[in-house]
């Protein structure tokens, strides 16, 4: 017999990334960003039935990274016209907002937005700095940006790891 305070959540073993995305096996993705570490679960989750298409400044170092790890990733110059996305996931690092409008025609409606904010902590002692980094926008600002460039029904979904994460729909 196995009580219940000894198991394990099943959960525990899913990135923090994928669990607030909720991507299922054979989403189309579009991913704006640099981090492999943000990029790369996204990938192992969609699978080979999925389509998870980088759009970035850096797609290269991202595309190389994928690469290494046995992941099907495509890199593209602007978000497809053919508005067939399922989820459009954006780092808010960089020129963020600027890809906040091509990514609405390119969703599907009811297709949505995931804006994260923050840094994942890195090394080992990485958990005991500070939840934010300080150049990260607020939801306020997030929510405001994604307003402004078409996205509805904005919401924070929650906080874990040192990232927020905020939630659009394309309606």
């Amino acid at each position: 017999m196995k009580l219940p305070f000894l198991r394990t959540p099943q959960h525990q073993d899913e990135p923090t990334v994928v669990a607030m995305t909720g991507v299922r096996l054979g989403d189309k993705i579009h991913f704006w960003g640099a981090l492999p570490a943000l990029l790369l679960p996204l990938a192992a989750r969609s699978g080979m039935s999925g389509q998870v298409t980088v759009i970035s400044p850096d797609a290269a170092g991202l595309l190389s990274a994928a690469e290494r790890e046995g992941l099907l990733v495509e890199s593209a110059s602007a978000p497809g016209p053919d508005a067939g996305y399922d989820l459009a996931v954006v780092h808010a690092d960089g020129a963020w907002t600027s890809a906040l409008g091509p990514l609405l025609t390119a969703s599907r409606p009811g297709g949505r937005l995931i804006v994260i904010a923050g840094d994942p902590p890195a090394g080992l002692l990485g958990r005991l700095r500070g939840p934010v980094s300080p150049a990260s926008p607020t939801d306020a600002d997030v929510i405001a940006a994604a307003s402004a460039a078409g996205w509805k029904r904005l919401r924070a979904i929650g906080e874990r790891d040192g990232l927020r994460f905020i939630e659009g729909v394309r309606v």
